[in-house]
């Protein structure tokens, strides 16, 4: 990865939590192999097997987040695959989790990571 424009500096910084590593790098990690889904959300991706089933309120409030957070720093839009792997993100999140137990502030600090 730091033969690939990520100095060390940067690489330190998230590791001590100084820094949230951006949305771009965490593509970049997961385009050579890396787990992000584990890296952010600490759960193994198992593959996109999985049906997930939600509710069209949980969706249409997860894509409300996604369309909230899925800015960069100078608010412009993020490119379409990045807003689809944060969208995809959070709907793996609720479909965990019954509707009553789907905990959207958790939903938007991980938005927030996410896109920052």
């Amino acid at each position: 990865m730091l033969n690939r424009g990520i100095k060390q500096t940067t690489v330190s910084q998230y590791e001590r939590g100084d820094r949230l590593p951006t949305l771009d790098f965490l593509f970049k990690c997961s385009s050579i192999g890396l787990d992000v889904s584990f890296v952010i959300f600490r759960k193994r991706n198992l593959g996109n097997n999985s049906e997930i089933q939600l509710e069209e309120s949980e969706l249409a409030r997860i894509f409300s987040l996604v369309d909230e957070y899925a800015h960069d720093s100078r608010n412009r839009l993020l490119e379409r695959e990045y807003r689809q792997e944060l969208l995809s993100q959070l709907c793996k999140i609720a479909s965990e989790r019954t509707e009553e137990d789907i905990d959207w502030n958790g939903l938007k600090e991980v938005a927030a990571k996410f896109a920052a």
